[in-house]
């Protein structure tokens, strides 16, 4: 991996090595420092897939195959775009929804076999767990993802979840428990694993990561709020 990433800096090299994460902070969390110090300072940050985009790459997957009705393509795009905008999520949804419709013996995937798909492969543990959380540990959840899609990384500093946690709390008129409260229930969260925290007493500079894709968080807590 040294050489690798090295080779581009070489004198009269004519390698460009370009690297694509899902990530910006793959190189720090993954990497050794010898190998993340190789690669160049310049990082591009692409959005998420929009409905539009995911419903574009399903029916080219398709390619123009009737086995899908128009509205199931829309329904799998649109909820994948409100949680992560991954297209695998996207593919993988239909393809359980294929498997429920042949089940079923089902011409058509439709709305319904979308549904149920998205519903099975979301019945997670964690997921459950996550729905079944108090008022106060979804919004403290909410502020995690709120803080990762800001910031482009996937940990954060307790910090700033509490700074967005006191917004979201003020957003909806409700009262803001004190620092050291949300400091306990963040270990909370911890103990339960839905939340990654850095070992050590709790302080303001705690590491927070999710021990979860984030699409599954986004389901779960809008399924516990419906």
């Amino acid at each position: 991996m040294y050489n690798l990433f090295d080779w581009p800096n070489r004198p009269n090299s004519k390698l460009v090595v370009i690297a694509i994460a899902n990530t910006m902070d793959l190189p720090e969390r993954m990497l050794m420092n010898k190998v993340a110090s190789r690669l160049g300072l310049t990082r591009m940050t692409f959005q998420p897939y929009s409905h539009k985009q995911l419903l574009e790459i399903i029916n080219s997957r398709l390619g123009g195959t009737a086995a899908f009705a128009p509205e199931a393509c829309m329904l799998a795009a649109r909820k994948v775009a409100a949680a992560s905008g991954d297209a695998r999520r996207a593919l993988d949804i239909c393809r359980h929804a294929i498997d429920i419709a042949e089940q079923e013996d089902a011409g058509t995937v439709t709305s319904l076999h979308i549904q149920r798909a998205i519903t099975n492969m979301y019945q997670s543990a964690k997921t459950k767990a996550i729905i079944n959380c108090t008022l106060y540990q979804k919004i403290f959840l909410k502020s995690v993802l709120g803080v990762f899609r800001r910031k482009g990384v996937e940990e954060a500093v307790f910090k700033e979840v509490y700074e967005v946690f006191c917004s979201l709390c003020q957003f909806q008129g409700i009262f803001c428990p004190p620092c050291g409260a949300m400091l306990h229930l963040c270990m909370e969260l911890g103990s339960c694993r839905i939340l990654l925290v850095e070992q050590g007493p709790p302080t303001l500079h705690t590491h927070i990561r999710l021990n979860c894709a984030q699409d599954d968080v986004v389901f779960a807590l809008k399924e516990g709020s419906s």
